[in-house]
């Protein structure tokens, strides 16, 4: 049986396993975390080998999988994936959300057409493999994260990448960035995208194709589609989120975008999981612009009588956000 361990992190592995860890060069031991594993660790059900690897997740998209590990046929997902998995081309999505999973499969061979037409000849079992042995190196980002909004943001994680500290700013996010409170920007693409986020600190979403060329005080993005045409859907998760209808100020922008705008009720974001008082929506000029209708639990959000979002499981309108909840930038506000 040829096993892979393509998706195998020693220093998190060890991380997350102590024992493993004090046991690795002692007498009588290990030689490393990877011996642990091969010998021992994928029969006894560890699952916490890579921040790219997600149990639940896997077993959640893979039911045949989930019924052979109740079975007894394996410990874990994992060990079926090592065993068999990767060379069947599947694929473990990197994290969970209200539906169990984060898509990133179908994500990156979206975002990336090359590695799509890799995989389609064959160059690859799955995007996932494609990440997994060259993608995270390249800087690529397996989910809507925003790689260079990241870097921009963080220049010491920018740095630490360059000196090949960390393989790319989502790398250094997965790892340490979320528990360190960095915003993490999750942005979408011309169609239409279910963008859900993950991480423990602030996200902030765009359904939108949207990226920051520069901070502030000289802040400037480009902006590729305005989400006219397109209908996405931006979940939340427990904690704070900031969901943008609005392109802000910026030194190519001398005029604010508000998005979704242009064709009555047949473009506009909805917007999922949202918490009064906890998260807000970014959008142009004042709450006086907008007209909110509560209609079927949901509230619909208009300017000049064209839908721009719907806010599920919102019965009553929302008001100016204080400044506690997200800050005004580049003449938007946000409400909550």
């Amino acid at each position: 049986m040829a096993l892979n361990y393509t998706v195998f992190d020693e220093a998190y592995y060890l991380q997350n396993n102590p024992d493993v860890n004090s046991a690795v060069n002692t007498p009588g031991g290990f030689f490393s975390g990877i011996e642990h594993f091969d010998r021992f660790g994928r029969f006894e059900g560890r699952v916490n080998v890579s921040p790219y690897y997600n149990e639940n997740a896997y077993l959640q998209k893979y039911p045949d999988v989930a019924a052979a590990v109740a079975s007894g046929a394996y410990s874990s997902g994992l060990q079926h994936f090592v065993e068999v998995g990767y060379d069947e081309g599947r694929a473990s999505p990197l994290g969970t959300g209200e539906t169990g999973l984060l898509n990133s499969e179908d994500v990156y061979l979206r975002k990336y057409p090359d590695v799509a037409a890799a995989v389609a000849n064959r160059v690859f079992r799955s995007g996932y493999d494609h990440f997994l042995q060259v993608g995270r190196k390249e800087g690529r980002s397996p989910s809507y994260f925003s790689e260079p909004d990241y870097l921009l943001f963080n220049p010491d994680v920018a740095d630490a990448v360059a000196r090949g500290e960390f393989a790319s700013g989502f790398d250094h996010f997965v790892r340490f960035g979320q528990y360190e409170d960095r915003f993490p920007q999750f942005s979408g693409t011309r169609g239409n995208d279910i963008v859900q986020g993950f991480g423990k600190a602030t996200r902030f979403f765009y359904g939108v194709d949207y990226q920051n060329t520069s901070p502030q005080p000289s802040y400037d993005y480009i902006l590729r589609s305005d989400g006219r045409g397109e209908i996405d859907t931006l979940i939340g998760l427990p904690g704070q989120d900031g969901f943008s209808l609005a392109g802000e100020l910026g030194v190519s922008h001398p005029t604010n975008t508000t998005f979704y705008l242009g064709n009555g009720a047949n473009d506009y974001a909805i917007i999922r999981n949202f918490e009064r008082g906890i998260d807000g929506i970014q959008i142009v000029g004042t709450l006086s612009d907008y007209t909110q209708v509560v209609s079927g639990g949901n509230l619909s959000i208009f300017k000049g009588g064209d839908l721009i979002a719907v806010v599920e499981e919102q019965t009553t309108p929302l008001g100016p956000a204080p400044v506690s909840v997200l800050y005004p930038v580049g003449g938007t506000v946000w409400i909550t």
